[in-house]
């Protein structure tokens, strides 16, 4: 996507910042990795947050109590905003989606066209 995109206030659950994570780059250039530490700090899931909520991992699941889950409002910056459509456009091209992911991406592409 090449169009700019403006900063943007989002309505994150758990699983919507797990996929943010999950699509940021584990190897890029060093601006993309500097937004994506930016990114990360935003969306992370505390140690009281994780204990609220009864998160936990079993092998390669992660587990919630999405009774307990609850929304938060997350700001990303343009560049921020940039990164993550382009990494979900990078996972669609490479065939990388996932019905997990599915929803999120439908929030950002309902939010920022991606």
């Amino acid at each position: 996507m090449t169009e700019e995109v403006r900063p943007r206030t989002l309505s994150l659950d758990v699983k919507d910042r797990m996929m943010v994570l999950e699509v940021l780059p584990q190897q890029s250039n060093l601006v993309d990795q500097l937004l994506s530490k930016d990114i990360r700090e935003k969306v992370e899931l505390s140690q009281s947050e994780m204990q609220e909520i009864g998160f936990k991992a079993e092998g390669t699941q992660l587990m919630w109590d999405d009774a307990k889950v609850v929304f938060i409002e997350v700001t990303f910056s343009e560049a921020e905003m940039n990164l993550i459509s382009r990494m979900f456009k990078l996972a669609s091209d490479e065939s990388r989606v996932t019905r997990f992911m599915l929803d999120t991406i439908l929030k950002f592409q309902k939010i920022i066209g991606v």
